[in-house]
């Protein structure tokens, strides 16, 4: 019993300052796993082409956080925080760390200052009622082109080789991080952007103000002259919350955001309100994509959804997404070429049961049904053969908290 006594003692001892660095420094660490599996029949665009079924895990969502808070002067709290993806799958070795919402930060009762790779007001405020942001029940594309981490421009050592210069060796183009930022950000509103300075106003009955700009690091050693040189995203939103009613709007300007001097705008409209045992809520969201110097595409899209308090931890969610034809001219990014049946409906139905305060499980059907020249997909599964075609998925998925 001594010797237990003895080791218990000596454990405690060499616990003790890593505990007490713990608490001064307010780390906290927690996260999300979710996974998803679904099945799902691929609708042929091509007249005679047979697809294959197909089922597929995802994890899309699924992060580790780390957070350290600090009391300093005047009042205020510095805040840093580190968000990376945990994709148990093991399919995220190209991942880096704080890819996801990390920043550092200074509040107080001005608000909240902070700076670094994080979620725009336009995505913040957007209602999605009924559905989800990504994976087979994801609704980002047809509100919002897409729901996904991009960039403004950004320059960078891989992909420098590629601007093209003058004869006097300045360079006069500029080029995205990646290919993939290139071709998405121009038509993705649910930004989570890089290089983003953000300020939120403090709630003041219940009503706060959001705001952010990025910063134009891509413009390093550019030319005056050089196209979408000071490429820009500027995102802002209002959002009022008291008691069952959550409203919130925001305004979008994604300047020379395609790699050269054309210009996105959008704002969208949002709603939910809890009555009783159910939340009712809808989206309507305009995005327009210059596409040349005197052409714009358009797209209208809304969402309404319910989710529905059975009993206890038994709930039913449900909502119907509609995008309309893409109207004026040219491509837009992430939807398809302007013009006639070009829109999309996504209806999907989903049980859900609420395991623990941090464990859920669902079990759903997902149909996404497109016009005869619609060029939308099911969340995780390709691109369509073409345009056209119906999608049909069933999906079980798993939500831990910790």
């Amino acid at each position: 019993m001594q010797k237990k006594v003895i080791a218990l003692a000596v454990a405690g001892a060499l616990a003790a300052p890593a505990l007490a660095l713990a608490q001064d420094s307010g780390v906290v660490i927690s996260g999300t796993i979710y996974g998803e599996y679904s099945k799902a029949s691929i609708g042929a665009a091509t007249a005679g082409t047979k697809l294959q079924g197909t089922d597929m895990l995802q994890a899309p969502g699924s992060n580790l956080r780390i957070r350290s808070t600090e009391k300093v002067a005047y009042g205020m709290t510095a805040w840093f925080q580190c968000e990376s993806t945990l994709d148990f799958r093991g399919t995220n070795g190209s991942q880096v760390m704080c890819e996801r919402n990390s920043a550092l930060g200074l509040q107080g009762d001005f608000g909240n200052a902070y700076f670094g790779i994080w979620d725009t007001p336009f995505k913040r405020t957007m209602g999605n009622v009924g559905g989800r942001d990504t994976g087979i029940f994801g609704t980002a594309q047809w509100l919002a082109g897409n729901s996904t981490t991009v960039s403004a421009g950004q320059v960078s050592a891989k992909t420098a080789g590629a601007l093209s210069t003058s004869s006097a060796g300045v360079v006069t183009g500029v080029t995205a991080d990646t290919a993939a930022d290139t071709a998405a950000g121009a038509g993705v509103f649910k930004r989570r952007q890089k290089n983003l300075i953000t300020f939120d106003t403090p709630t003041i009955g219940g009503f706060q103000a959001m705001f952010s700009t990025t910063t134009t690091n891509h413009a390093t050693l550019l030319s005056n002259g050089a196209a979408g040189a000071k490429a820009r995203v500027m995102s802002s939103a209002i959002a009022y919350k008291n008691g069952p009613i959550n409203l919130g709007g925001a305004y979008d300007k994604h300047k020379s955001i395609n790699g050269n001097d054309l210009d996105a705008t959008g704002y969208h409209v949002s709603a939910d309100y809890t009555l009783g045992s159910v939340k009712l809520g809808a989206v309507y969201t305009v995005q327009k994509l210059e596409t040349t110097t005197t052409t714009t595409a358009q797209v209208k899209a809304y969402l309404i959804g319910a989710e529905w308090n059975i009993a206890g931890p038994h709930s039913i969610h449900a909502s119907y997404a509609n995008a309309g034809d893409i109207t004026g001219s040219g491509t837009f990014t992430n939807r398809g070429v302007a013009g006639a049946n070009t829109g999309a409906r996504l209806m999907q139905v989903r049980y859900v049961n609420d395991l623990s305060k941090r464990t859920q499980v669902q079990v759903g059907v997902v149909q996404a049904r497109n016009d005869t020249a619609g060029a939308y997909f099911l969340g995780g599964y390709s691109s369509k053969n073409g345009v056209g075609g119906n999608d049909t998925a069933y999906a079980v998925n798993m939500t831990h908290n910790f």
